[in-house]
């Protein structure tokens, strides 16, 4: 059962809500207004711990109080009333709203349709539109200050995207095939507004205008060789592509107002194939990766924002496959090699401030290695019914969490330490699947793994995968 305090139930998810509201005029300012409510709401949520000093140093266990709790079993009822009536001009707070948005996606494929022809190939253009339009948030009559306003205005925000494309596949030999293919993108983003604060007599504007025009010609090039029918080498270069943009929440002085477009060099080789008569499916890889201006985003000063992160090189090799053993079991397994770090970074809090090189250091949740393993087993009855049992484990290598700092606070890492998990099933099935059972245990060893992190008004918390579980599953067909 999940690691939680005794005060919570081990109820299933259940979810139900009903609401009724009537409001009548009862005069030219006045109204009357009855809302009546209920809500039973019992289910799993993610809970968030406090990651504690040192920074290396992650959350141990579960046994510490969670800033909130990772399970929620309520239930509420709710009945309110209102009398509303104008006295006059009395400076009532209130906030109006108002948005145009337009978005177009266009594309246009040409390509030749004789599956038996010495080359295949296609072509194309893409083009994509979105505007918004009169963008106008404003709050009135703020706190104190009767007769003010904060307003946000965007008129207009645009994103558009054009690009032409190809790509051809040629027969070189009986089994080899050579793919070329290429790409030129064109990205606009921009926006014109403004945040207006009046809280009387003094007027503050800030300007928050931003635009960003890039342009970008990618490339492909690969080999496919047939070594069987049932066997495919292949080996791909290529190039990337993601366009830049900017941050919203930010004023158009600000150094990271816009951000650039990251590029990748990738190259990857392998076999994919069936073996030992149709009994092994098993595919292999290697591959790497070059990145420049690597994106990465995160929350800074509360606001989440999107900066270049530098160069980055990401190498490893990977197997996976399953295996028939014998006409009842089955083994599965995995393997991932991995080395994922920054080459060249000089990480900040956004604003240039308190800068810290990260060189060296490994990209976020990048195990150098993972290893899954499962069995599965059948039995089939004499009866016609079926029993199935199946045990499967997952190690993980460490990884990291990255904290990208505050003009005070240097950036730094928090490390997840490596772990398995150990996962366990076992089912009955009756004659014809009428009906079945299943029983399941999931993190059997009970391992506290941090999942995802964020950052608020300077503290660390961290999302936990779920604590060791159990259950039993009924099923049946009409």
């Amino acid at each position: 059962m999940p690691a939680t305090s005794k005060r919570l139930r081990a109820t299933p998810p259940f979810l139900l809500s009903a609401r009724v509201q009537a409001r009548a005029k009862v005069g030219r300012d006045t109204t009357l207004w009855l809302s009546v409510d209920g809500t039973r709401d019992s289910h799993h949520k993610s809970a968030t711990y406090l990651i504690a000093a040192p920074y290396n140093q992650g959350v141990s266990s579960r046994v510490v109080s969670p800033r909130m709790e990772g399970r929620r079993d309520k239930h509420s009822e709710g009945l309110a009333f209102e009398f509303k009536t104008g006295l006059g001009a009395t400076g009532k707070q209130f906030a109006d709203f108002s948005n145009s948005v337009a978005q177009d996606s266009h594309e246009l494929r040409l390509s030749n349709s004789d599956a038996a022809a010495a080359v295949q190939w296609v072509a194309g253009a893409f083009l994509y539109k979105e505007l918004n339009r009169n963008v106008d948030f404003t709050i009135h009559n703020l706190t104190g200050f009767p007769g003010s306003y904060l307003r946000f205005q965007q008129n207009p925000a645009r994103a558009d995207s054009q690009a032409l494309f190809g790509q051809g596949s040629f027969s070189l030999s009986p089994g080899l095939r050579l793919t070329a293919g290429a790409r030129y993108t064109h990205d606009e983003k921009s926006r014109v507004g403004m945040q207006t604060l009046h809280p009387s007599p003094a007027v503050i504007v800030t300007a928050n205008d931003a635009a960003g025009s890039w342009n970008k010609a990618t490339w492909k090039l690969g080999l496919d060789y047939d070594l069987s029918q049932a066997t495919l080498l292949y080996a791909n270069l290529a190039t990337g592509y993601k366009a830049g943009g900017y941050n919203d929440g930010t004023a158009a002085t600000n150094a990271d107002l816009l951000y650039r477009p990251e590029t990748v060099t990738s190259v990857e080789a392998g076999v994919k194939g069936r073996f030992l008569n149709n009994r092994l499916r098993l595919s292999a890889g290697l591959f790497f990766y070059d990145y420049t201006n690597l994106q990465v985003s995160s929350v800074v000063d509360n606001l989440m924002k999107t900066f270049n992160a530098g160069k980055a090189q990401v190498s490893g090799a990977e197997v996976e496959g399953k295996w028939q053993l014998s006409a009842q079991g089955r083994l599965s397994f995995a393997l991932s090699l991995l080395d994922a770090h920054y080459t060249r970074n000089m990480l900040s809090s956004g604003d240039g401030a308190n800068n810290t090189d990260f060189s060296g250091k490994k990209l976020d949740k990048a195990p150098a290695s993972t290893v899954a393993l499962g069995y599965q087993h059948g039995w089939e009855l004499a009866s016609g019914a079926a029993i199935t049992a199946g045990i499967h484990h997952r190690y993980s290598a460490r990884y990291h969490f990255t904290d990208p700092g505050t003009p005070t606070v240097a950036a730094h890492q928090i490390e997840q330490k490596a772990f398995g998990k150990t996962d366990l099933n076992l089912s009955y099935s009756a004659v014809d699947d009428r009906w079945s059972v299943q029983a399941w245990v999931r993190n059997l060893e009970n391992r506290t793994v941090i999942t995802g992190m964020f950052m608020n008004v300077g503290a660390n918390y961290a999302y936990l995968g779920e604590p060791r579980t159990f259950g039993l599953r009924l099923a049946t067909r009409f």
